[in-house]
């Protein structure tokens, strides 16, 4: 082992969990009776904000009735939050395809998504909770060591990375890492807009192939706007994010008259998501990856909450597992990745299927409008609820 006379008192858990956000806090929920020292680490203070488009899948709630029933109960509780019962599509040509979802599923902003379940960690765990930034990693004989900017200095038996997109520790972990398919997007808070409060909106934009436009409910009169757009492709190579969605606002036809007497009530902000495209290598000796760490956003949707919150729940059985048996290695740790992509992975694959078949034929969108008029056509796509 190296000399560590650099940092202060070392301290040492059983599993360090870097990154708070919905990934984290699951993985740090589901082992709150382990028995095991956890500890969760952040680099930012809760409450904090996230760039986002703020919709919360009603799988996530799945998730966390799997975990711990009472937790959500305690978030229908909560004030700051819009319930969703609907998506609509709109094609380039206006035409609608609404889905009624089956399932609970929310809209609130990642300030106040994150925070709460943070504060379930809080209260209900014995978690060390930890604020700073990691600014190196190394493998060590039984595990890893992590130092932080400040010259606070962590041991682990076990690693789980859940830190999003930018995966700082995760890049030192595993070596390749590809973000191969990228979105850029960027997202401003609205009031006064005319639209449902309780239905999610998608455009598709003809003018900018591989993209879409939301506008997303997250509390009474208050609303997530954004525009994505994937990346690294041709398509999006000259294309200035920000410029296309103030464009949008003002000028498409179909947009522009909700914005007639809006109010923007902050600035337009940016952020970027490694989406879904193939099966990835998400473990390693000591270490797992989770949620946007491991490339598991939808791909035609564009979010990840739902999928970032069941992986952090799969890492905490697979971290248990390997407790027991004092096992680590990359062969005993692969039944984490063997059940990601057992399960989130059949639903990504998909949905990658159907992106690539809507980008190679748009009016499959308009085609769809026509059959929305069918029951079965509507009872079809409840099955994506």
């Amino acid at each position: 082992m190296e000399n560590s006379n650099n940092y202060n008192l070392v301290q040492y858990y059983d599993i360090i969990i870097v990154g708070a956000g919905p990934a984290g806090c699951s993985a740090a929920l589901e082992l709150k009776e382990s028995g095991l020292q956890v500890a969760l680490i952040d680099k930012s203070s809760f409450p904090r904000d996230k760039t986002c488009g703020d919709a919360i899948p009603g799988n996530a709630f799945k998730t966390l009735n799997k975990t711990d029933k009472d937790i959500v109960n305690k978030w229908e509780q909560y004030v700051h939050k819009q319930k969703i019962v609907s998506s609509t599509l709109v094609s380039n040509g206006n035409k609608k395809v609404s889905i009624s979802w089956e399932g609970i599923a929310y809209n609130a902003t990642r300030t106040s998504w994150d925070n709460f379940l943070y504060q379930q960690v809080v209260k209900r765990t014995k978690t060390k909770l930890i604020t700073c930034s990691i600014s190196a990693i190394r493998r060590i004989d039984n595990g890893y060591q992590l130092n932080s900017k400040i010259g606070e200095c962590y041991q682990a038996k076990l690693v789980i990375s859940a830190e999003g997109a930018l995966a700082t520790v995760a890049k030192q972990l595993q070596d390749k890492i590809n973000y191969k398919d990228n979105a850029v997007a960027v997202r401003q808070y609205y009031q006064n807009l005319n639209v449902p409060n309780d239905d999610n909106l998608f455009y598709f934009i003809k003018k900018y192939p591989k993209s879409y436009f939301w506008i997303f409910p997250v509390e009474e009169k208050k609303f997530n706007v954004g525009f994505g757009i994937i990346n690294g492709k041709k398509e999006a190579v000259n294309v200035d994010v920000k410029k296309a969605f103030e464009d949008i606002v003002k000028n498409d036809a179909r947009i522009a008259p909700i914005f007639a007497n809006a109010k923007a009530i902050d600035d337009v902000s940016g952020f970027k998501l490694p989406l879904y495209n193939k099966e990835q290598k998400i473990v390693g000796d000591h270490f797992m990856l989770c949620g946007d760490t491991a490339q598991l956003i939808d791909p035609l949707q564009g979010h990840g909450i739902d999928k970032a919150m069941e992986s952090g729940r799969l890492a905490a059985l697979q971290a248990m597992s390997c407790f027991q048996m004092n096992r680590f290695d990359e062969g005993f740790l692969s039944e984490y990745q063997k059940n990601i992509y057992a399960g989130l992975g059949k639903e990504l694959q998909r949905n990658l299927k159907i992106l690539q078949l809507i980008t190679r034929f748009p009016m499959l969108v308009e085609i769809m409008g026509v059959l929305s008029k069918s029951g079965y056509f509507n009872r079809l796509l409840k099955k994506f609820s």
